[in-house]
This record gives structure tokens, C-alpha cells and sequence, in this order.
């Protein structure tokens, strides 16, 4: 059986939809899902289905037109930048659906590749890369010099600090 409408309405699932024109329900099998997908609220669609009892399960859909709301938008002030719903207002550019998409592929710069930790203040750098090597020193001399004085294990965590600061600024 074939027949034309235009969509009313969606599930939450994906799997089925209602026509304007009727108060039935229909299914799609799980092949149709991302083309029920792509077809928006208010598009007219013509599709071919059985009916199973009260099931009418769809094996084509065709899109007949595309959403009349466009122009309609336009008037309104907001409308989505790719497909033209009407957006309720001008906070986003897009709609739902659209913003839902893949993002459009857009040439990438190549940046050149530095030492920076990523910060934009190279004080912070270092004060970043003192205190990592300070943990480090004290993680290494912890449990190792047990029982000696607290001016000579400050001392070994100062020089493993060394150590480990001239090694990150090196590396």
C-alpha cells in the first residue's frame, strides 16, 4: 500500500512516525532508520508499507517535498541556517537536527610543534615544571633515607630536583 503526508510527528526511538493525515502509527525496520532520520517534522514524504494488523510497517520512504515552514521562518526572524525550521529564537543558528549532523570538514591548519606545556605564560611553565620535579625528588627519597637528619633529606630532594628540572627543560 502506498500513501502520502506529511510528517506529524516522531518517536523517540526512531522507528516509527505519524502522518498529518492519519491517526495511525508506522513502523520502519531497522534499515530505514537513518533515512527516517534525515526526513524533519513538517516534510512530505509518500511511503510503501503493509499493514499487520494494527501494525503498518514501511519499506520505502520517499520524500515528496521538502519542509513548507522555510518561508515561514524566514518571516518569523529565526530560521535554521541549513534546512530552514523555524527556530524559536535567536539563540542558536541551527536547529536540533541539524546541529545533531556531523560538523562540515574544514581544512586544518598545521601548527608547529613546541616544547610548551600548552600554557600562554612561560612563568607558569616553569613554575609548573619546578614543582613536578619537587614531587618527583620527594617521591624518590621517601622511604629511602629513613632515620637521617631533615637538613640532609632536604638536601637530597633539592639535588634530585636538580636533576630532574635540568631533564625536563632538556627533554
Amino acid at each position: 500500500m502506498e500513501t502520502k503526508g506529511v510528517v506529524k510527528s516522531k518517536s523517540g526511538s526512531g522507528k516509527g512516525f505519524l502522518l498529518d493525515n492519519d491517526t495511525n502509527w508506522f513502523s520502519v525496520k531497522d534499515n530505514l532508520i537513518d533515512e527516517l532520520a534525515k526526513v524533519e517534522k513538517g516534510t512530505e514524504i509518500e511511503v510503501t508499507y503493509t499493514k499487520n494488523g494494527t501494525f503498518r510497517n514501511v519499506s520505502v520512504i520517499n520524500v515528496v517535498a521538502k519542509k513548507a515552514a522555510k518561508t515561514e521562518a524566514k518571516s518569523e526572524g529565526f530560521a535554521c541556517e541549513d534546512c530552514g525550521a523555524a527556530l524559536k529564537d535567536g539563540k542558536y543558528k541551527k536547529c536540533f537536527m541539524c546541529n545533531k549532523k556531523a560538523p562540515k570538514e574544514t581544512a586544518k591548519e598545521d601548527k608547529p610543534v613546541t616544547k610548551s606545556s600548552g600554557y600562554s605564560n612561560p612563568d607558569r611553565d616553569a613554575q609548573i615544571r619546578k614543582g613536578n620535579s619537587l614531587n618527583a625528588a620527594a617521591a624518590t627519597v621517601s622511604g629511602n633515607m629513613v632515620g637521617n637528619q631533615p637538613s640532609d633529606l632536604a638536601q637530597a630532594v633539592l639535588t634530585i630536583a636538580q636533576i630532574y628540572l635540568d631533564w625536563l627543560e632538556a627533554a
